[in-house]
């Protein structure tokens, strides 16, 4: 229902998901997670805000630190953290995302690439040129040797 845009009835069904599995903390976390991905289709950036940072507090106690799960989650926080124009707290969340990544050591680095991909854009709206084109170029470089492209993480 989220991919095809029908996000009232998404919103309803995964909060009836989250009621339902009570006591199940990584499910409820899943439903939270999607939850935040459709308020902050919807604009509704403040409500997205409050699920990411319940998924975040979740995940970062349930999930080992090198869990890509954990990186996807800092990853998601980041870019609902932009939206917000709070661009410091997505950069910790991105550095976050990073280091996570980087304890992983998984070969797919598409993942990798749209975090700097977005690192890059914080810096450039905080009119940090230099900072901006280090992570553009890092994307750049990723991209290049990865060989494969991939919208799995496309920002």
């Amino acid at each position: 229902m989220f991919e095809r845009g029908y996000f009232s009835e998404a919103d309803r069904l995964l909060q009836k998901a989250d009621a339902l599995v009570e006591g199940d903390e990584t499910f409820s976390a899943s439903c939270k997670f999607s939850l935040a991905g459709v308020r902050n289709e919807c604009n509704r950036i403040v409500e997205a805000k409050v699920l990411v940072d319940e998924v975040v507090t979740i995940h970062e106690r349930a999930l080992l630190p090198e869990d890509p799960t954990l990186a996807t989650t800092y990853y998601s926080a980041g870019i609902v953290y932009m939206e917000s124009g709070d661009l410091a707290t997505a950069l910790r969340f991105h550095e976050k995302a990073l280091k996570v990544l980087e304890l992983a050591n998984d070969t797919d680095e598409t993942q990798a690439v749209a975090t700097h991909v977005n690192l890059s854009y914080c810096y450039a709206r905080m009119h940090d040129v230099e900072k901006a084109t280090e992570h553009a170029k890092k994307a750049l470089d990723l991209s290049s040797r990865s060989g494969k492209p991939s919208d799995h993480y496309a920002e």
